[in-house]
């Protein structure tokens, strides 16, 4: 149960702040793998939600009530490339986090 209140604090960070999401997951000892799933899910979020709000304000300006009940999903190429942007991203973290506190554990 503690596992999964502090991957769902990483994937709360990662919808705000993808880049200390990251550092804090490594830091409580979760999987990689893990930790790189919560924060890749909490960023994916963000980036919809943003894509959404964006869309939706545009169309609620320009068409009303009508175009909201019309909505469609967010543009799919911008969707695919700021995902891919955020796994390289987080996949550079993640690594970079668990070999430094593999390095500081050797030390120790």
């Amino acid at each position: 149960m503690e596992t999964l209140l502090q991957l769902l604090g990483v994937f709360a960070l990662s919808v705000v702040e993808l880049w200390a999401a990251v550092p804090a997951g490594v830091a409580l000892g979760l999987p990689p793998i893990l930790v790189w799933l919560a924060t890749v899910a909490g960023a994916l979020v963000c980036i919809v939600v943003v894509l959404a709000g964006g869309r939706l304000r545009s169309i609620w300006e320009r068409y009303g009530v009508i175009g909201w009940g019309l909505l469609g999903p967010p543009r799919g190429r911008l969707l695919i490339w700021l995902g891919a942007g955020v796994a390289l991203w987080t996949t550079i973290l993640t690594v970079a986090a668990a070999s430094g506190i593999e390095a500081v554990r050797d030390l120790g």
